[in-house]
């Protein structure tokens, strides 16, 4: 059945912004019709790099596959090759660096690679490292000698229950909390806890929010559907009783417990009809993998070693201009949300 075309006015700017629907055919869409709402990127293009330090795994998420991935891969980031790549001066506009995995805390060496992190662009809008919390405060403590303006992202999907059982890791929502109070006690900077939308789990949300609203935590929140997380479930469908669950739990919570308030407003529309927004994270940011490999996102295939990155960064942005390459599962991903963050909420994006 054909999806026509919405258009919904901008809670920034207060005008029209065309929204493209996903197309019938293997759901993707063609961008934005009005290239005045782009937002105009600096000389420097790699505002944001997102770094898998390792595949590694100690979770056992249902809704995930990384733990999945065949061991002959590469197990962990060379970090002595990626130092030495990032030190071009290509990188050195980068404004937001992320370490995630696998569980990126597994890597022996991540410590050091933030400390020379933090030395090599100490005027980054942000540093962070995204973890699941089970057993990483010794390693939490090294971090906060190595950077202590790390923002630590926790994995979190509700009560004790909930969460164990999305994770398979008994214990594990205790782990989280002292985890979590470990950094309130040591990190000036609030934690994050991320929170994936599962059909028929929604209360999971509001459970978070009630813990960040305690612990004073930032929050963060993606919707799962197909391709989930790297080889998760092959799809995850949501009927319209659950994305009306959804929206009615969103429109209680309190602002600071939706994230990135534009993105989350636009979820129960992609959910009911793909409607999404275009992509503007290919444009400014890259994705490093455990073998050094560089690609613009999670899902975009053209992948190069990182030392010619400098190189061959407007071939590979301009080939990426050319294809209509949004999946559904972009929907997901940290990037791809940054599309529907403004400008003028994030200043780096122009500096």
């Amino acid at each position: 059945m054909a999806i026509a075309t919405a258009h919904r006015t901008s809670s920034t700017s207060g005008k029209a912004r065309t929204q493209v629907p996903l197309s019938a055919h293997g759901w993707r869409g063609t961008g934005h019709t009005d290239a005045r709402h782009q937002p105009r990127l600096s000389s420097r293009p790699v505002k944001l790099l997102s770094i898998a330090a390792t595949w590694a795994c100690n979770s056992r998420c249902r809704i995930c596959g990384i733990w999945k991935r065949p061991a002959s891969e590469p197990r962990f980031l060379d970090l002595e090759r990626l130092r030495q790549a990032l030190a071009d001066p290509f990188f050195d506009g980068l404004a937001y660096i992320n370490w995630f995995g696998g569980e990126p805390t597994l890597h022996p060496q991540l410590p050091d690679a933030v400390a020379w992190t933090r030395e090599r662009f100490p005027a980054a809008h942000e540093r962070a490292v995204v973890t699941n919390g089970y057993r990483v405060r010794p390693v939490l403590a090294r971090l906060f000698d190595a950077d202590p303006d790390l923002l630590v992202c926790f994995s979190l999907d509700g009560f004790a229950p909930r969460h164990e059982q999305r994770h398979g890791i008994p214990g594990g929502y205790d782990e989280v909390l002292r985890s979590l109070l470990f950094v309130k006690h040591t990190f000036p900077r609030r934690p994050r806890l991320s929170v994936t939308l599962m059909p028929g789990e929604v209360e999971g949300l509001e459970q978070v929010a009630q813990i960040a609203e305690y612990y004073d935590c930032e929050m963060a929140l993606r919707p799962a559907v197909r391709g989930s997380y790297f080889l998760g479930q092959a799809e995850v469908g949501w009927t319209e009783a659950q994305i009306v669950e959804l929206e009615t739990l969103l429109a209680r919570l309190p602002e600071r417990a939706r994230g990135n308030l534009e993105f989350t407003a636009a979820i129960p529309a992609f959910l009911r009809s793909g409607v999404h927004r275009d992509c503007t994270c290919k444009r400014f940011t890259g994705v490093i993998e455990p073998d050094a490999t560089f690609r613009l996102c999670h899902s975009h295939d053209a992948a190069l070693p990182i030392e010619q990155v400098p190189q061959r960064w407007e071939r590979l942005v301009a080939a990426a201009e050319q294809q209509d390459c949004f999946q559904r599962e972009c929907f997901i991903d940290g990037p791809y949300a940054l599309s529907y963050l403004s400008p003028e909420h994030a200043p780096w994006l122009r500096s």
